[in-house]
């Protein structure tokens, strides 16, 4: 895979995290331009151990954004739903805590479809909520 522009440290993380999924953890995609994605994000107190970082797309990256991963995960069940033009992914999660249901289906990113478990989880993370 091609990594212009990155320094040896990063080519080296990118590495270790492709013998894991190749491409996208997030969508699959195989591509030269991956870059390094927080699953917690630096913004919410994510860090940048290895055990905090995937590869994702350029696309899955940007969708993503600092959301957590619940966040984008519904953020991408609203956006292939009949919802899509109505609610947003923060919308909903509001919603489903205070008991209001909404049918969106489901979604599994590839990195869980390929039974890879991520090193850290929210579980792990004492600053966020489950």
């Amino acid at each position: 895979m091609k990594y212009s522009g990155f320094t040896p440290k990063k080519r080296r993380i990118k590495n270790i995290l492709s013998s894991h999924i190749k491409g996208c953890f997030y969508c699959g995609k195989e591509t030269e331009n991956l870059c390094i994605d927080h699953f917690i994000p630096k913004s919410n107190g994510g860090s940048d151990h290895i055990s905090n970082l995937m590869n994702s797309c350029r696309s899955c990256n940007s969708a993503k954004s600092n959301r957590s991963l619940e966040e984008f995960r519904y953020s991408m069940m609203c956006k292939n739903s009949k919802f899509k033009d109505i609610l947003s992914g923060q919308q909903v999660i509001k919603l489903e805590k205070v008991g209001v249901h909404i049918p969106l289906g489901g979604h599994l990113f590839h990195f869980e479809s390929c039974g890879y478990e991520p090193l850290i989880t929210l579980k792990d993370y004492s600053g966020g909520a489950e």
